[in-house]
């Protein structure tokens, strides 16, 4: 729009101590919009969300703790906007074209997505405009923003459109991808032999620099084709149209297709194609009805097949029948015990007994025999008996 966005701290100390990031009557912890083309200092933009009311002209918006640093996609005019926490979350915020006016992005009340001083006066009653993407101090603590890719290297072509960004501590990459109003997200560990990436910068063709401050200035590219995989949530229920399998995918990156697969064994030496799903790049979010009978313990992988013809496989989920046995808790009234019948897929495995208050008060390893006889000294009361193996657990109550 022709107007100086700029990116303003909390003013440090800790916590936010003077409460900046709230405050609209200080420009710290602020995106400020100002119009440099006057004659003299600077004017304010009369479309600027406090002109006229309480707070400062030239806040755009706030609730900023450290935004480092902000950058406008040139094909879509959208701010990026990554913003380093303090404790525990940093960011990624990404503003759609033509918004953002008065928006708050929630320090100190949030950090990142979650609450931090929201106890506080100020913060009741106020929305809060959650990040894009976020990851803990586990993976970095200290984020540098950089850009949106839009460069024309034919080697990663399909890379366009991918905000990169890089943990100033860690070193790791991360990148973020928006598909529809959905975004995915993928990170990489460090790649920079002297660290401390600061900056960004992209040259009149698209391309991305980096650099640190030792004066290093890095190119930034890709190679080995499609990013990683990350796969979430993959899981099989049991419905009345049969199983439903359903996955998860944060970084749906030039798959071109699902292919999901049945087998009864973990190899998948069998390997059932059951069905193909177009992957969308509005979804992140997928299932498939298995209409099966199932008379055995069965296993379901998913095969995300890439645009470059790769296939990347996700974790192996394992379904067990319902025809199988399962122990069975009887009680012997000629010897006055209660006797755990077990089928011969349960023998060799883990039997404990808790009491009402959670407390271990038996553990016996099973040997291979078709039941197991209750007869230790325990008092009189009520119990979770609990045979676990290394696929599946059962249960049942005991009133002794």
């Amino acid at each position: 729009d022709g107007y100086l966005y700029i990116g303003t701290g909390d003013g440090g100390g800790g916590n936010d101590p003077s409460n900046n990031g709230q405050n609209l009557n200080t420009l710290l912890g602020k995106i400020l919009r100002i119009d440099i083309d006057a004659a003299l200092t600077y004017d304010i933009p009369s479309d600027n969300p406090f002109v006229g009311i309480n707070g400062l002209d030239e806040i755009w918006m706030y609730g900023m703790r450290n935004p480092w640093r902000l950058s406008f996609d040139r094909a879509t005019d959208n701010l990026w906007i990554a913003d380093v926490g303090q404790g525990q979350w940093e960011e990624v915020d990404m503003i759609p074209a033509g918004e953002g006016a008065g928006w708050n992005m929630g320090w100190d009340c949030r950090e990142g997505d979650h609450n931090f001083d929201i106890g506080q006066s100020y913060c009741a009653g106020q929305t809060f405009v959650d990040p894009v993407y976020e990851y803990d101090h586990g993976l970095g603590s200290s984020i540098s923003g950089g850009f949106v890719y839009r460069g024309n290297n034919s080697s990663y072509s399909w890379f366009r459109g991918h905000y990169v960004s890089i943990d100033y501590v860690s070193e790791r990459v991360f990148i973020v991808k928006q598909n529809g109003s959905s975004f995915a997200s993928y990170h990489h560990a460090g790649i920079l032999s002297n660290g401390g990436v600061t900056t960004f910068g992209e040259d009149d063709n698209g391309e991305l620099f980096a650099g640190n401050q030792n004066g290093d200035i890095y190119r930034l590219g890709y190679t080995g084709g499609s990013l990683p995989i990350n796969w979430d949530n993959v899981k099989v229920d049991r419905t009345a149209l049969g199983n439903k399998v359903q996955w998860t995918l944060h970084t749906n990156l030039e798959v071109d297709m699902f292919e999901v697969q049945r087998d009864t064994k973990a190899d998948f030496s069998a390997n059932a194609k059951l069905g193909q799903i177009k992957s969308d790049p509005d979804k992140v979010n997928y299932f498939y009805n298995d209409q099966y009978d199932q008379p055995e313990s069965i296993y379901y992988r998913i095969a995300a097949i890439m645009k470059d013809g790769s296939i990347e496989y996700s974790p192996i989920v394992r379904v067990l029948s319902d025809k199988e046995p399962k122990p069975m808790l009887v009680f012997d009234f000629n010897a006055n015990q209660w006797r755990v019948n077990i089928p011969k897929q349960w023998q060799n495995s883990r039997l404990t007994l808790h009491d009402v208050q959670g407390k271990l008060v038996f553990s016996q390893e099973l040997s291979d025999n078709e039941h197991f006889d209750l007869t230790s000294p325990v008092a009189s009361g009520v119990y979770l008996i609990t045979i676990r193996n290394e696929d599946q657990i059962w249960s049942d109550k005991i009133v002794k």
